[in-house]
């Protein structure tokens, strides 16, 4: 039998924390899987950063998820009940919540966000094993790993209930080459009642060494920090970010776009001074209007010669001419400007977003793996 366990939710004004034993395994579960399949350590994340993302924002709430072994010692009853029905676990040592016991048998965590202001009818989950039971590169999943990993997947659908929502969308990192990694979920995934709909490309994109601009001169590009615009520019920024909202691929994918007000940025905004995340923006003008936008950030606590591509996008009217790639080149420029160490940027594209693709293609792209999005509705 397993039981499932939820870290709790920390005070905002909780800063200064020592993390729990379990807070751990998560994080080192979470990096030793990502660098198993990637080869590379940029995908790691800290224990700050995740503490941080259990604090819930206007825009997202995240929940983390572990699953235990159940024992005979393990007395639930000293734990309080979540809102969701999970007994709660502390997520730092100072917490006045109880710890998952040292010796629990940990199998494995589900980490999932529900967003507040576009998306509110789904998920978004990842499921990790515990390092424990985590195959070794090019082995295949023994029978308990198997057997913890359909719990896993199988639990979603409860955790989406007790949420209220009736979409699950389970994203899941996988190498280049398939054979090269543990054997593919695909089949469980398909018993639960899942279906592949979307896939990324995953990798990076070096920072150029040429730096001279090849926009013509009836083109400019203002660059500023922390999706904090000259107030002027404001609305045309906006109105660059709701068209992303519906216009860049996302497979098959159900979608809720919402709007993007004042309201919601400046929400956004203090999110991520909170979080110490870090945006650089450029926008493309023309004739006094934003015509488009690429922007990079800069998370807290990671590698310092990496950053993440945010949404590079061209206005409708503007598309099919040339822009996409210079005004991608200028927002890596900048970045690397910001921050020195800076010397590649990751980024995602869906095999469907064929312009990105020759864009990135340009810009020096180096694949690193796949990412699939795996849907259900309940």
């Amino acid at each position: 039998m397993t039981v499932f366990f939820q870290f709790e939710t920390p005070a905002i004004e909780t800063t200064h924390f020592t993390p729990t034993n379990a807070l751990i395994s998560f994080v080192f579960s979470g990096n030793i899987a990502a660098q198993d399949i990637t080869g590379d350590t940029a995908h790691s994340t800290t224990d700050k950063a995740v503490f941080e993302g259990l604090k819930h924002s206007p825009n997202a709430h995240t929940y983390i998820l572990v699953a235990v072994e159940a024992t005979p010692e393990l007395i639930l009853d000293n734990y309080h009940t979540s809102e969701l029905g999970y007994p709660i676990i502390a997520a730092h040592c100072e917490s006045q919540h109880p710890q998952l016991p040292d010796d629990a048998t940990i199998l494995g965590y589900i980490d999932c966000t529900a967003l507040q202001q576009s998306q509110t009818s789904g998920i978004d989950v990842d499921v990790t094993l515990d390092a424990e039971l985590q195959p070794l590169p090019g082995e295949p999943l023994d029978a308990q790993a198997h057997s913890a990993i359909t719990t896993l997947i199988n639990e979603t659908a409860t955790l989406c209930t007790a949420l209220k929502r009736s979409i699950i969308r389970v994203w899941r990192l996988s190498p280049l080459v398939s054979n090269t990694h543990p054997q593919p979920l695909d089949d469980i995934f398909h018993h639960a009642g899942y279906q592949l709909h979307l896939t990324e490309h995953h990798g990076y994109l070096p920072i150029p060494a040429e730096t001279t601009s090849t926009l013509c001169d009836d083109y400019q590009i203002i660059t500023f920090n922390d999706r904090q615009p000259p107030h002027d520019l404001l609305q045309g920024y906006l109105a660059l970010i709701n068209q992303a909202e519906t216009d860049i691929p996302t497979g098959d994918l159900i979608s809720e776009p919402a709007a993007w007000t004042e309201q919601r940025l400046c929400d956004a905004v203090k999110t991520s001074i909170r979080r110490k995340n870090q945006h650089i923006t450029c926008l493309l003008m023309h004739n006094n209007e934003a015509v488009g936008y690429s922007e990079v950030t800069r998370i807290f606590g990671s590698q310092p010669n990496i950053a993440d591509q945010g949404t590079t996008l061209i206005r409708r009217d503007y598309r099919g001419k040339g822009l996409g790639a210079p005004l991608k080149k200028a927002a890596l420029i900048a970045a690397q400007q910001r921050w020195n160490e800076l010397d590649r940027v990751y980024t995602d594209i869906a095999d469907t977003n064929a312009g990105m693709l020759r864009i990135n293609q340009q810009l020096g792209f180096v694949p690193t793996s796949t990412i699939c999005a795996w849907e259900k509705r309940l």
